[in-house]
């Protein structure tokens, strides 16, 4: 038996009715885009600046990389389903 969840009722939320999944579209956005057009050229511009160590923390590259998976369904999703309660 699955559990009831609310379905907010803001009035809005952008012309969708409650249970219809409207992607974000990440690729879309001007900050994506940056960051999907110059990624690789700024990781070669920084680590040829300083080629003696790596200027870059891992965890900046690594999220950075992730950045540009988030939303796009290619790299995966996930799927949940709420009955909606109404009084």
């Amino acid at each position: 038996m699955s559990t009831p969840c609310p379905v907010p009722r803001d009035p809005g939320s952008a012309g969708t009715s409650p249970g219809v999944y409207q992607r974000r579209r990440p690729e879309r956005t001007v900050p994506y885009q940056a960051v999907q057009e110059h990624l690789e050229t700024w990781l070669a511009d920084q680590r040829e600046a300083d080629p003696q160590r790596d200027p870059i923390p891992a965890y900046v590259e690594r999220d950075l990389r992730r950045y540009l998976e988030c939303g796009i369904l290619a790299y995966g999703f996930a799927r949940a389903y709420c009955e909606v309660v109404r009084p």
